[in-house]
């Protein structure tokens, strides 16, 4: 419609044949380049996106939910070291009764301490 529109108006087919090669042109490249423009900004505030797709998928989101078991990491937890803030209990102590609490536990955190309190306890 466009070009018809710019043929009746100016008499010229060359500026009639423009519109529509150019116009859609810009559309091709501004959306790629601003989805990278995007990424790149993300990547400011520790935020890695993968994907365009999951960048525009995201655009229609309204409500986000955030819980503990998982739903944000995929690594794999894991204890660096124990520090026991009570003179009452020694670290071994510690880990046994900890153990004993979190061994049936399905939540990442839980079995992480258990892995850590079975591999202390098989090295000693």
């Amino acid at each position: 419609m466009i070009a018809i529109t710019a043929y009746l108006v100016t008499g010229c087919i060359v500026k009639s044949i423009t519109v529509p090669v150019f116009c859609p042109c810009a559309l091709v490249l501004a959306t790629p380049t601003a989805i990278m423009a995007d990424m790149g900004q993300a990547t400011k505030y520790r935020v890695i996106i993968k994907f365009g797709e999951a960048l525009e998928t995201m655009g229609r989101v309204y409500t986000i939910t955030f819980d503990k078991t998982e739903t944000l990491t995929f690594g794999k937890l894991e204890v660096k070291d124990v520090i026991c803030f009570s003179r009452d209990i020694d670290e071994e102590t510690l880990l046994t009764f900890v153990h004993s609490a979190e061994i049936f536990s399905e939540q990442s955190l839980d079995k992480a301490i258990s892995d850590y309190a079975k591999k202390t306890r098989d090295h000693s």
